[in-house]
């Protein structure tokens, strides 16, 4: 076996590595015992509140790789959209791969009769607009908004630096999206970047309501984020302003973003328990929070497992794929 059949199992072992590793410094740290004892103690309603903003943010996802789905001529039908986003949510939470789901919506769709350029176009191009508008608010949030900030994130510009590269992106690829595009296309290295950049260009800017509609709902999808850590943080009895959230939670996730664990898991609880330390939550509080929020995302990813078995055990032993000949 050369080496690179043993890429994967490497990748697999070292973001095992770095997720048991984080959490065994973040337990040194701070006693597992009150924690737990917080998460078992947590409101149902509020549990069950969390998990209900986070199911209309998966289905506001779905709804906005749709629309990219319709811009970039990748049409698929809505009931499909949705299991095929709850399928790959599934597999974002049990898979070490942060894109294993995107993965998972390619091949499937592509199972089901969708072409797969198109299909991959739309799911890289929706993944990478998620990305951009998270920045363009952590930037906003954190630096625009001083007066509002000021007293919940004293170290907001320490966080500001990087997101402002989102801000940048945007710039450049409304000013010179369009011709950038042409050049990278015209070299076969650089082709599939200019392809990005194109798809980029035309869902944002190029698609009138519809990249209106698309950008809105990334926003409400980092909003709903916020609004889940506030309901978890009140079902652990944690006073946690709802303003701080709004403003820690979106540079949380951008943080958390960083594919080197399983699901965020570890890089998550880092990430929360400085940025809600500088809201004035202690460390332990701050842990049963993040934890809580990543339960809750895992028993949401069981909706999607359950869809996905529930599709390979539909079809009969045997049967023809869909698209496939006789």
């Amino acid at each position: 076996m050369g080496w690179r059949d043993r890429l994967p199992a490497l990748a697999f072992a070292l973001k095992l590595a770095i997720t048991v590793g984080l959490f065994a410094y973040l337990l040194r740290k701070i006693e597992i015992a009150p924690v737990l004892m917080q998460l078992a103690a947590m409101s149902p309603a509020a549990a069950v509140g969390a998990e209900a903003l986070l199911l209309v943010q998966l289905l506001l996802l779905a709804l906005r790789w749709q629309v990219v789905n319709r811009i970039l001529d990748a049409p698929m039908q809505s009931g499909q959209v949705l299991r095929l986003m709850a399928i790959g949510n599934f597999f974002n939470q049990v898979l070490p791969s942060g894109f294993a789901g995107d993965a998972a919506r390619a091949w499937l769709a592509a199972r089901e009769g969708v072409r797969l350029g198109p299909a991959v176009r739309a799911i890289v191009c929706d993944r990478v607009i998620g990305l951009l508008v998270l920045m363009v608010m952590v930037s906003v949030t954190l630096l625009a908004l001083p007066n509002i900030t000021a007293d919940k994130v004293p170290g907001r510009r320490s966080f500001g630096l990087v997101a402002l590269l989102g801000v940048g992106g945007l710039a450049a690829l409304f000013l010179v999206g369009a011709p950038l595009a042409r050049l990278l296309s015209r070299h076969r290295l650089t082709r599939s970047l200019g392809t990005l950049t194109d798809d980029l260009h035309c869902a944002l800017f190029r698609s009138g309501s519809r990249g209106a509609i698309v950008v809105i709902v990334a926003v409400v999808v980092q909003l709903l984020n916020a609004a889940a850590m506030y309901w978890c943080a009140r079902g652990l009895r944690i006073d946690l302003d709802f303003g701080a959230a709004l403003v820690i939670v979106p540079a949380v996730m951008l943080v958390s973003m960083a594919p080197i664990s399983f699901a965020g898991w570890g890089v998550r609880e880092g990430a929360m328990i400085v940025g809600l330390g500088l809201a004035g939550i202690v460390a332990a509080d701050a842990l049963a929070v993040s934890v809580a929020f990543g339960l809750l995302q895992l028993v949401l990813g069981l909706l999607g497992g359950a869809l996905w078995l529930a599709h390979r055990t539909a079809r009969p032993p045997g049967a023809a794929e869909p698209g496939s000949p006789d």
